[in-house]
């Protein structure tokens, strides 16, 4: 309990906001693989509290369509951004959890929705909007560069052309596999490389749409 409330402390000088009822912060702070705790219930609220708090920045930068403002959305709250956001809270020096290393990104993850949430439950819209507005991070990956699979599945449809991933190899043990993705669109073919297949169609779209299209200019300059 002493190394928690040393956590906790931490946590209130990293993210500027002291906590009323410190119980909120110590949930925040304990993953479930460690022990009970309502972690799972704050990162509930704390998803819908942060994406809520990042519309209504998106709002008051008066884009002009619904598509620009949901793209804006899926650049901005993102496990990419929440990463970013672990770093500069320090969660890693004071999340308790027993999970495997492999986990710990997406613990981080967790944890920056948990005490979003923790924070709007013990202190409100007003406590929690002003912690992101001021730490969620300025510079966010493009919209084609987060979700060019998307973008891809449109375009082939809107030029009448087939597509296909298709795994053409894989190596590497099974707990570091890497995977490698060929992408067929009409006469063109790209590769993508990662350790998940999902993740390797995902560059073999980004890197068709880079090649043989004028998309990836078109979003990037939006």
């Amino acid at each position: 309990m002493e190394k928690l409330s040393k956590f906790t402390l931490q946590l209130e000088q990293t993210i500027h906001y002291k906590f009323n009822n410190i119980a909120f912060a110590e949930h925040a702070l304990t993953h479930p693989s460690y022990q009970k705790s309502n972690f799972e219930l704050l990162e509930f609220m704390g998803d819908r509290v942060l994406n809520l708090c990042v519309a209504q920045m998106i709002w008051n930068e008066k884009h002009t369509s619904e598509r620009e403002c949901a793209e804006n959305l899926a650049t901005r709250v993102n496990k990419y951004a929440l990463l970013e956001i672990a770093k500069l809270w320090k969660l890693e020096r004071c999340v308790l959890f027993t999970a495997p290393k492999e986990q710990i990104n997406t613990i981080l993850v967790d944890a920056c929705e948990a005490i979003i949430g923790a924070v709007f439950l013990d202190g409100g819209w007003n406590n929690s909007y002003k912690i992101i507005e001021r730490d969620w991070p300025k510079d966010t990956m493009s919209f084609i560069e987060l979700d060019p699979k998307s973008i891809l599945q449109k375009w082939t449809h809107k030029m009448s052309h087939e597509y296909k991933y298709t795994l053409i190899h894989q190596s590497g043990p099974a707990h570091n596999p890497k995977y490698t993705v060929e992408l067929t669109v009409h006469i063109y073919k790209t590769i993508g490389v990662s350790n998940s297949i999902r993740t390797a169609e995902k560059n073999a779209a980004l890197k068709f749409l880079k090649k043989h299209t004028d998309l990836y200019k078109k979003y990037s300059n939006e």
